[in-house]
């Protein structure tokens, strides 16, 4: 397997935190919150 270049690796973290975040803002109930931390992970998966 190839290594991770550090250009993914920061994407890959950038995910996670956006992950994370989403997870939170769902076990608070903010359903809105949610779904701006979803959007925000489809444009970091898209760039």
């Amino acid at each position: 397997m190839p290594p991770i270049s550090e250009t993914d690796r920061e994407k890959l973290e950038r995910i996670a935190d956006l992950y994370d975040r989403a997870q939170r803002a769902l076990a608070a109930g903010d359903l809105g919150l949610y779904q701006q931390y979803v959007d925000a992970i489809g444009k970091v998966v898209a760039e």
